[in-house]
C-alpha cells in the first residue's frame, strides 16, 4: 500500500548561494527512489508517494518509511545545496496545519505560520512572552505564531527559535494550504 507525503526542506532559495530550480529538486527526489515527486512552490515542498507504515506499528511520533538522510544525500548532490529534510505522511501534515489556533485570528494568512519540528527536534520548550497583538503557542511537534504586523516585524528572538534545532522549518498558511491542496 502507498501513500503520499510532504518533505519540507529548510533553508533553500533563501540567498544566491541556496538557489535550487523546482526541476533540479524534483530530479533529487526521483533520483533517491521517489519518480512521482512534485515541488510547490520555491520555499523547499515537495509531495510525493512511498510506501505505507501499517497503522498497527505505528507509535508516536509517527515513523516515515521515507529515509531522510538518503533524501538530504539526494538533494545536495543534485542540487548543489545541502538542505534538511522533514517528512510527514499526508495526514500528519493536515492535522499539524489544521490545528493552528491563530488562522481564525487572522486576514492575512501569510501572517500565520507553522513551524514543523524535526523527530529529534527538543520538545517541551515553552512559549516566549511576546506582546500584543502577536501570539504563539507551542504544541508537540509544531509552533504556531500569529504575527499580524508580519513575520518580519516578529518580537520572538531568533535564538528561541534555534532551540529547535537546524531542521525545524516555517511555512505561512497560504503555503501550508498549498501543500494540502496537491497531496
Amino acid at each position: 500500500m502507498t501513500e503520499r507525503f510532504v518533505a519540507l526542506l529548510r533553508g533553500i532559495n533563501v540567498g544566491s548561494s541556496t538557489a535550487v530550480g523546482m526541476p533540479a529538486l524534483a530530479a533529487a527526489f526521483a533520483s533517491a527512489g521517489y519518480p512521482d515527486a512534485r515541488t510547490l512552490l520555491r520555499s523547499g515542498n515537495v509531495v510525493f508517494t512511498a510506501d505505507a507504515v501499517a497503522a498497527s506499528a505505528v507509535p508516536v511520533p509517527v515513523p516515515v518509511p521515507v529515509p531522510v538522510p538518503v533524501l538530504e544525500r539526494a538533494v545536495a548532490a543534485g542540487t548543489g545545496v545541502a538542505a534538511r529534510v522533514i517528512v510527514l505522511p499526508a495526514a500528519r501534515f493536515g492535522a499539524l496545519v489544521l490545528a493552528n489556533p491563530f488562522v481564525e485570528l487572522a486576514d492575512d494568512w501569510s501572517k500565520v505560520v507553522t513551524t514543523f519540528l524535526a523527530p529529534d527536534s527538543p520538545r517541551g520548550i515553552a512559549a516566549p512572552q511576546v506582546p500584543e497583538p502577536e501570539r504563539i503557542e507551542v504544541a508537540a511537534d509544531a509552533v504556531y505564531q500569529w504575527s499580524p504586523l508580519g513575520v518580519s516585524r516578529s518580537r520572538v528572538a531568533p535564538a528561541w527559535w534555534r532551540q529547535f534545532g537546524p531542521a525545524a522549518t516555517t511555512r505561512n498558511h497560504r503555503t501550508c494550504l498549498r501543500i494540502l491542496d496537491a497531496l
